[in-house]
């Protein structure tokens, strides 16, 4: 998730500390004050010393342990860069850093620094590579109402519909499924960090989309996707792919709404949200079980007022983080494309 906003210089100069202790490079945080007038805000921009080579970096602060949360955040600072930050390159700066993600970030070209001393920078001949550095004794992990699976399910509401954040208790338990009392936790959590604010009306607002976005992107694939009861199944690509959904109460994320949203991507792999009957559509799509499918259903867990404008198509954002959850370098380019088109827009200048 993304860390609260007063805590990510503190961090940023952790990790710089930690690296300069452990490899002794230098780094320090570059003050550029216009770039709060630009489309994308950094967390930082560091200059790091390196075999007596200035390097400049443009670091976005996250705490995440999952591999999906990576092309995400390589994907953002590599289209801020090629568009606002001509010369800079991406850093993920983190508090700690497995092996595993450490070995992801090198394969794909992300350079990263943790507050333990493990880092990865690879730059105009100049390699970089720490890792198996202890995790610090004080780094806890936290954990927020809104990072739930049934906060999951209220914040994935609220970035697809925001007015539904000034709504009362009752009627974001009634659209979203959610039991009336975990409303009001999930939304104090939220105003609490940030994400929510009150202006002039005393209805709360959504703030800082993007970085809800972000971290809802961080833990929906362990904490609420399992929870939908995903299967997987074995079907023919052509039989499947005329499956009308709305036969059966689905609709198309994954692959298939990728291509359809964008025009790019020709659909592998097949993932279908219902909410209707599943026998059905297994008999329609002849498929059958195997853990290795091409296909996977799951249940739908959004309300479905939010289909309104592509009734076929999840949401967006769903269909955006079963992309980045795919973990599928064929798949970022259109990942991308949803982002730019569909979700930063939503957002507007928050």
């Amino acid at each position: 998730m993304k860390t609260p906003a007063h805590t990510e210089t503190t961090l940023v100069r952790e990790a710089l500390q930690a690296l300069e202790t452990v490899t002794g490079a230098r780094g320090r945080i570059l003050l550029e004050p216009a770039t709060k007038n630009r489309h994308f805000r950094p967390d930082a921009i560091v200059e790091i010393v390196l075999e007596g080579r200035k390097l400049t970096f443009l670091a976005e602060v996250k705490r995440t342990d999952r591999l999906e949360i990576l092309g995400h955040v390589r994907a953002q600072l590599e289209t801020a860069i090629q568009t606002e930050f001509p010369n800079h390159r991406p850093l993920l700066i983190t508090p700690f850093m497995t092996r595993e993600l450490a070995e992801r970030c090198r394969a794909i070209e992300l350079a990263f620094l943790d507050t333990a001393g493990n880092a990865y920078l690879h730059a105009d001949g100049i390699f970089l590579y720490v890792t198996g550095q202890p995790k610090p004794r004080h780094l806890e992990r936290t954990t927020f109402r809104a990072d739930t699976a049934a906060g999951l399910r209220v914040v994935f509401a609220i970035l697809c519909e925001p007015t539904l954040a000034g709504k009362a208790y009752r009627e974001i338990a009634a659209l979203t499924g959610v039991a009336l009392g975990a409303i009001g936790p999930v939304l104090k959590d939220l105003e609490r960090r940030g994400f929510l604010q009150r202006g002039r009306e005393p209805q709360l607002k959504l703030n800082n989309g993007q970085r809800l976005f972000d971290e809802w992107l961080t833990h929906y694939p362990a904490v609420l996707r399992p929870k939908l009861h995903p299967r997987r199944y074995q079907a023919e690509p052509q039989r499947v792919l005329h499956v009308d959904p709305a036969k059966h109460d689905a609709c198309w994320g994954g692959e298939v709404a990728a291509e359809r949203l964008t025009g790019h991507l020709k659909p592998e792999r097949f993932t279908l949200y219902t909410r209707g009957a599943v026998p059905p559509l297994l008999a329609e799509a002849r498929m059958r079980l195997d853990p290795n499918g091409n296909t996977e259903v799951l249940e739908a867990f959004w309300p479905e007022a939010l289909n309104r404008k592509e009734p076929a198509l999840a949401p967006p954002f769903l269909v955006y983080a079963d992309l980045m959850s795919a973990n599928e370098a064929r798949n970022l380019e259109t990942a991308k494309l949803i982002y730019e088109r569909f979700i930063e827009p939503a957002f507007g200048q928050q």
